[in-house]
């Protein structure tokens, strides 16, 4: 069993890295939109992954409100695993990233004083550690890696070279 699971993983690695590649010549916009385009009509009818999904929006939204918010949370899954070939670029873009609240950082950085962050996955999550690094915070970041060690090692292959800890 574990076999199988090694040329899983290998064969989903190999998966995402042709992706990874073959998006690499489109220019961020096409290869976001894209990935929105996919995901949006895709995702919704992915099963197990999509009904979890939908059960989590119902518990703050109405079924009718989440019903129509789902194929944008898989659009935005979408940006963001089709921007990570970009993800470099799109980190040094200042004018793309709009920073708000930043005189809240700005003020606990001032004091001296850690403090907690908890980001929720709107937008493309991958740029948080890349801003707060460039802001001067010094971060330590917890998230769950993925099951796969050899898609985690591309991911932070992937990711643009910050003084972030993960």
């Amino acid at each position: 069993m574990a076999h199988l699971r090694s040329l899983r993983y290998r064969l989903e690695e190999l998966a995402l890295r042709t992706l990874v590649t073959s998006l690499r010549p489109l220019s961020l916009d096409k290869s976001s939109d894209l990935g929105a385009g996919l995901m949006r009509r895709i995702g919704p009818h992915l099963g197990k992954p999509s009904r979890v999904a939908l059960d989590n929006l119902e518990r703050v939204f109405s079924r009718e409100e989440a019903r129509r918010l789902l194929p944008e949370v898989w659009a935005n899954l979408g940006r963001v695993a089709f921007e990570y070939p970009h993800l470099r670029r799109l980190a040094f873009d200042h004018d793309r990233i709009q920073i708000e609240g930043r005189e809240n950082f700005e003020r606990i950085k001032s004091q001296g004083k850690g403090c907690v962050f908890v980001a929720a996955h709107l937008g493309n999550w991958e740029l948080f550690p890349d801003i707060m690094d460039r802001l001067g915070g010094h971060i330590l970041l917890i998230y769950r890696a993925p099951n796969n060690p050899y898609v985690r090692d591309l991911v932070q292959e992937i990711r643009p070279e910050t003084g972030v800890t993960y």
